[in-house]
């Protein structure tokens, strides 16, 4: 059986730390409300699936080919690249022509996101099997485990993002939202490129 309480005090951190899928969570909620939450929940537990499924069936020898690691970090960093300079396009556009509700994100953007993302493909690698009883059915219980904890986070995010929408200008938040959310995913990943080619 998993361990799923060791397993949640390990995992809250990391649902719980700012990233790419929190990023679009927010952008969809700025631009079309909580009703464009859903599809990025869905894409991120899918890339979260993805890699429980891998980990689980014993794709560890991806370890052994560092090339190949090093092939899907780069792609996720580029990805990241590219949806931050969506979400800066994004920014602009509701600067520059008032277009305050400009297409969101969907599943496939959020699954791409996580099954690219390197740190969560190190977790189900690295830190899942400690947990998972060394079964696959261990590895999908522990990530239903995690699907559950970052949807909750996820969605009151949103439902708190939503909140204070109502309370202050559509424009503004939107703007900011798109704007600040692009950028880090730009510095995020301009800083894991730069300690790809250095490294």
């Amino acid at each position: 059986m998993p361990e799923f309480l060791g397993f949640a005090l390990v995992v809250l951190p990391f649902v719980m730390s700012p990233g790419a899928s929190l990023i679009l969570t927010l952008s969809n909620a700025a631009a079309l409300g909580m009703r464009a939450v859903f599809s990025i929940v869905l894409g991120s537990s899918l890339g979260l699936l993805c890699h429980a499924l891998m980990a689980g069936y014993g794709l560890q020898a991806l370890s052994s080919q560092p090339w190949l690691l090093d092939a899907l970090s780069l792609a996720g960093k580029l990805f990241l690249l590219y949806m931050g300079g969506k979400l800066m396009y994004s920014a602009y556009l509701t600067y520059q022509h008032n277009i305050t509700l400009q297409a969101s994100s969907g599943i496939k953007e959020a699954f791409a996101l996580n099954v690219l993302n390197a740190k969560a493909l190190s977790l189900y690698f690295t830190v899942v099997p400690a947990y998972a009883a060394g079964k696959v059915s261990g590895f999908l219980w522990l990530a239903g485990l995690h699907i559950v904890l970052m949807s909750i986070w996820l969605y009151v995010c949103a439902y708190l993002f939503v909140f204070l929408k109502k309370k202050s200008s559509v424009k503004a938040l939107v703007l900011t939202t798109n704007a600040l959310g692009g950028l880090g995913l730009i510095i995020f990943a301009v800083y894991s490129l730069r300690n790809v080619i250095a490294g």
